[in-house]
């Protein structure tokens, strides 16, 4: 970024290309991301594109060969300690033959899938968000504004509460235990996040607090 804005560059072309794809994806699955969020890099996320997303590792490495270019590898890529490294070379090759070969398409698949619920979530947050004219990414949230919406619906705007505001990760197991918490406990109580971020219920309220202080969930 420091160097593109010295040279007065309006993008930054990575060299990502469709196996690095296979590997987001499954790292994604694995860490435990919502299956509306199963998706690869995109092609562009400004200042950033990612030219050589269609392209493939081998047909990369074939290109050079014609044209006697080096591959250039990191060394660090064959480290069994990184888990991506584990994915693309233990992982990935075992999906590729149980799979037949067909570990891209089914992926793409799921990522098709993927796409259509993550706009079908991102409509039903705009319906409430006119209903109620509460903001799904505001510091506070009442939650008498959920009753009646489905469960994935009740899901996506309290992550999108926790999440976009603080800055922080909430796997789906970690979303599931809060709502857990919520319908379980009407009281006073407090569910900690990362970066010192913590969520406190009062009266039917959530807001978002930020200490130093570290605490512990009930849940």
């Amino acid at each position: 970024m420091k160097l593109a804005t010295q040279l007065g560059a309006e993008r930054i072309a990575t060299a990502h290309q469709a196996d690095d794809q296979i590997e987001t994806w499954l790292l994604k699955w694995l860490r435990g991301a919502h299956l509306s969020k199963l998706h690869g890099m995109r092609w562009s996320t400004l200042p950033f594109i990612r030219p050589l997303l269609a392209c493939t590792r081998q047909e990369l490495q074939d290109f050079l060969t014609r044209n006697n270019l080096a591959w250039r590898e990191d060394k660090s890529n064959q480290s069994p300690k990184y888990l991506r490294n584990r994915v693309r070379n233990e992982l990935i090759p075992l999906l590729k033959e149980l799979s037949r070969n067909g570990l891209p398409q089914r992926l793409e698949d799921l990522e098709t899938q993927s796409t259509h619920l993550q706009t079908w979530l991102a409509d039903c947050v705009r319906a409430w968000q006119t209903e109620t004219g509460v903001r799904a990414s505001g510091i506070s949230l009442a939650v008498p504004t959920l009753d009646g919406l489905p469960e994935l619906v009740q899901q996506e705007i309290v992550h999108h509460f926790i999440t976009e505001r603080s800055g922080t990760t909430l796997p789906y197991r970690r979303l599931l235990e809060f709502l857990k918490l919520l319908r379980s406990n009407p009281g006073v109580w407090e569910f900690s996040l990362e970066k010192g971020w913590r969520v406190r219920h009062r009266s039917g309220i959530l807001k978002l607090v930020q200490s130093s202080e570290t605490q512990n969930s009930p849940a």
